[in-house]
């Protein structure tokens, strides 16, 4: 609790010193940081992220004095994941659940070093020279890091519209899953990101491409058809959402789209029209609620439109910037 306390407290001190113009411009898109509400928040996970760029800044400056020249980096032992996903695709249940719990940690820490590795390496909007000089990083230990840290990726934080979620996107929805079975089916969606990019996927399983080619089955299109029917029940029920909204919301829904309470739809496909707009479109996901058609990230999101192709250029840069 004192951490989530601390969390917030450090959002609010940040917001309080932004440069007047650039909090108008937020106010004037009507971007809501970090979703609509607390309850959204993963105060928790941030918190994660915090620690762990820390550990990963004075982690290299201790292991340099110690010779050490790699990032360490723990990976998912392929036996104790191949038995767990034998026994869910032959009975449905996740029995061995310490296992599983092991598996998420292992993901969860290597999705936040992977995205905290790309930031320090300058590949995202965020100046990495702010958490240098705050460990007091000379020139020279700085390209030293940069060959320390060999694990990074531009390829697997974005959502790509219906066709795939992105890792950031996935592992929220797995720290708000509880159930043993639902949280392998989320997990099994990561792996299938992973699995796409060959070095992507040796770090986060043990043996890589060629181990997760070994797996039988795959438990998330099993549930594939049936999310994609109970989702758009979901939205076809909504109160809140007009029925001509709903039928123009329908023309974007796809297998990974997703109806959440309050009328908010995520994951639509993006049209051509939208993705020829701006290259930063391929950064940033389409949603819909009862005002229209809006763009987010994990940490924010558009006002809503008419139409995809509505969304103005300013607003889907400034969304991309955020990711």
């Amino acid at each position: 609790m004192t951490a989530t306390k601390n969390t917030r407290k450090r959002f609010f001190q940040i917001m309080s010193i932004l440069d007047e113009s650039f909090k108008n411009e937020v106010i004037k898109n009507k971007i809501r940081f970090l979703w609509e509400s607390d309850e959204d928040i993963d105060w928790e996970l941030y918190e994660k992220l915090d620690e762990l760029k820390s550990e990963i800044l004075l982690g290299f400056l201790e292991n340099k004095k110690r010779g050490i020249k790699d990032q360490p980096w723990q990976v998912i032992p392929f036996a104790r994941l191949k038995k767990i996903w034998e026994d869910y695709m032959s009975t449905g249940i996740v029995r061995d659940t310490r296992g599983l719990e092991m598996i998420e940690e292992i993901i969860t820490s290597n999705i936040l070093k992977l995205y905290i590795n790309t930031e320090l390496v300058g590949h995202t909007s965020a100046d990495p020279d702010y958490d240098f000089e705050e460990y007091n990083y000379t020139d020279q230990d700085k390209e030293e890091f940069y060959d320390y840290i060999d694990k990074f990726s531009d390829y697997a934080f974005h959502d790509f519209g219906g066709r795939r979620l992105g890792l950031l996107t996935l592992l929220s929805q797995l720290r708000k899953t509880k159930a043993p079975e639902e949280k392998v089916v989320i997990i099994d969606q990561i792996l299938n990101v992973v699995h796409q990019r060959s070095d992507l996927a040796s770090w986060f399983v043990e043996g890589g491409s060629s181990s997760l080619s070994q797996l039988s089955g795959n438990p998330s299109e099993m549930l594939n058809e049936s999310n994609y029917n109970d989702n758009k029940k979901s939205l076809m029920r909504s109160k809140s959402i007009s029925k001509e909204m709903k039928d123009e919301i329908l023309k974007y829904f796809t297998g990974g789209s997703t109806y959440h309470q309050g009328g908010r739809v995520h994951g639509l496909s993006k049209p051509k029209e939208l993705t020829d707009k701006t290259p930063k479109a391929s950064g940033v996901s389409l949603g819909a609620d009862k005002n229209g058609f809006f763009v987010y990230t994990h940490r924010a999101r558009s006002g809503s439109h008419k139409s995809p192709e509505k969304i103005p250029v300013k607003e889907i840069n400034f969304i991309d910037s955020t990711g």
